[in-house]
């Protein structure tokens, strides 16, 4: 092969190599440290197809390994870097529809949320783009991953300050789940950090608080959170005065849990509280 050959053929490898290179680079999204081919024209696509088709167009976005969860996941990665938020709502409202994907819209809009503080970060205009449909799926998300490495407290206090109306209450009662977790659910250490808030949402975060405590207590698979062997009120009944109200309020599911859905036996006990 002659020198003028072999440069040639050289120059046509590396502008194969590059070519390919760039081809793969631009068809990825990345987010944290995961890649995913980036799926964006097909739910584009999907957007303008009839009701009817579009279970099926969903359907097909994905790969075929991938699991419901992680190809509902994608679309929402994708479909927000590159539409927003409204994209994303209308995506999910489309794919509540869809059998296949209903069962995974909160954690949908959950990863709405967290690529949201990820990502764009932990700001009140941020945040003000999260919608509060799917049970508050994109608030806990923003909450949970704004959360990582900075307080609660102070996490709420940035993004809620501009919150308005029914939104406003929701921020402060998310905190309140998002603070519990952060103290690994010790409730003296999260009311303090409630008390921290802004005067006359405290009630709202300490909300929060009760109502994660008593999920987690429902989950932890008989691990005790607190000693209630001599006293199904506790911790209601221990709380300091001004806490009471909001931990009754979430307490009536913890005893439904511990009485096995009997119902009765529950409101015998609340009759007791005080």
């Amino acid at each position: 092969m002659s020198t003028l050959v072999s440069k040639q053929y050289i120059v046509f490898l590396l502008l194969v190599g590059c070519t390919l290179f760039f081809a793969s680079s631009a068809s990825v999204f990345s987010h944290g440290d995961e890649d995913h081919t980036d799926i964006f024209p097909k739910v584009e696509v999907c957007q303008h197809v009839s009701e009817q088709g579009k279970s099926g167009c969903y359907t097909e976005v994905c790969d075929a390994g991938a699991t419901t969860l992680k190809c509902v996941e994608d679309i929402v990665d994708t479909s927000l870097v590159n539409e927003g938020t409204e994209f994303v709502t209308q995506v999910l409202y489309d794919l509540e529809k869809i059998p296949l994907f209903s069962p995974h819209m909160y954690e949908g809009a959950k990863r709405m949320g967290s690529v949201l503080a990820l990502e764009y970060g932990i700001a009140a205009d941020v945040f003000s783009q999260c919608p509060s449909d799917f049970r508050y799926g994109c608030i806990d998300g923003f909450f949970e991953a704004a959360t990582i490495d900075v307080s609660p407290a102070d996490v709420g206090n940035e993004v809620c300050k501009t919150a308005h109306g029914e939104m406003l209450v929701h921020c402060y009662h998310r905190i309140g789940h998002g603070i519990m977790k952060h103290s690994q659910h010790r409730y003296a250490n999260a009311l303090a950090l409630c008390d921290s808030v802004a005067e006359g949402y405290k009630a709202d975060c300490w909300d929060g608080v009760f109502m994660e405590g008593v999920h987690e207590q429902i989950d932890a698979g008989g691990v005790e959170l607190f000693d209630s062997s001599n006293d199904v009120l506790a911790p209601c009944s221990v709380m300091d005065e001004h806490y009471r109200e909001m931990c009754y309020r979430n307490h009536g599911l913890y005893l439904k849990h511990i009485y096995e859905g009997n119902t009765e036996e529950a409101i015998r006990e609340c009759t007791g509280a005080g």
